[in-house]
């Protein structure tokens, strides 16, 4: 929900639901989480009785050598709002500005991770199954797995995958014999 604004508001722009202006003020506020997110990344601190009380008070183990401050806040407890008394050169930015850095920088392996679902999802879903395939004569597939797919006959890949029955292992027996 915390990104709704980013995914949906340029697809209501298209469809003429959403002004100009609104979309100005969305690409505004994206600039500005862009461009925080990558001083972070390039903005170092150096390991500080400050810090390290901190990170002890948070159960995380203190610094040794100096880290960017975007690896500080990769940490589960480190808030971005925590980040603020040991940089200096911090902007004021919006609250929505602030949280979405956060977010993004909590969770990019997680969304890097789902990106690439989606891609594989993508290209299994373009991966058709020949109409005459003989799942019965396939090794590996499950008794279940043969049975849904002979009496459902999908059409592609993706939609072999959302079949209830039909397991990943199928689906990986399944694209080795195409």
């Amino acid at each position: 929900h915390d990104n709704a604004d980013q995914r949906l508001l340029a697809i209501g722009h298209e469809m003429g639901l959403i002004s100009d202006a609104r979309l100005a003020i969305l690409q505004e506020k994206m600039s500005a989480v862009q461009a925080e997110i990558v001083r972070l990344q390039r903005t170092s601190i150096p390991p500080s009785v400050a810090v390290n009380e901190l990170l002890c008070c948070l159960g995380e183990s203190p610094l040794i050598s100096g880290v960017r401050l975007e690896d500080l806040l990769r940490r589960p407890p480190v808030t971005y709002e925590a980040l603020a008394a040991f940089d200096d050169e911090r902007p004021t930015l919006p609250f929505a500005v602030c949280e979405q850095v956060e977010i993004q920088i909590k969770y990019e392996g997680y969304i890097r991770r789902q990106q690439s679902m989606v891609a594989t999802q993508a290209k299994m879903e373009n991966r058709r199954i020949p109409e005459d395939t003989n799942f019965a004569k396939m090794p590996g597939l499950s008794n279940e797995a043969v049975q849904k797919l002979t009496k459902l006959r999908p059409y592609s890949v993706g939609q072999a995958a959302r079949i209830s029955g039909v397991s990943p292992a199928d689906i990986t027996a399944l694209l080795l014999h195409l």
